[in-house]
């Protein structure tokens, strides 16, 4: 029996808001996200939401970034605040910090 308990994930919010960051400047990267990544995998609710909306946009064939995510997400999520910015300077500020 393997020893490690893989249903605990370590925390990594940079690492995650450089992935999030770099599927918002470049949606094709999605296609090299592993099939087994789930969006559980992320520790932050609100990136949990982003990612799902990413997703949701490309289903729907439409371009995900910081403007078009929010039409695939909950009015109460839109409207939460990540410390003091909103969702739109939140999502805008991963897609600028993102190493494309």
């Amino acid at each position: 029996m393997n020893a490690m308990n893989h249903s605990f994930m370590p925390a990594n919010t940079e690492a995650e808001q450089a992935l999030l960051g770099a599927l918002l400047l470049n949606n094709d990267a999605l296609a090299i996200i592993p099939p087994t990544f789930d969006v559980a995998h992320f520790s932050e609710r609100i990136h949990q939401e982003i990612y799902t909306a990413i997703l949701k946009c490309r289903e729907a064939n439409r371009s995900a970034n910081p403007v078009t995510i929010r039409s695939f997400m909950a009015p109460e999520v839109v409207s939460m605040k990540i410390g003091d910015k909103t969702l739109a300077q939140y999502s805008a500020q991963l897609a600028a910090e993102a190493v494309a």
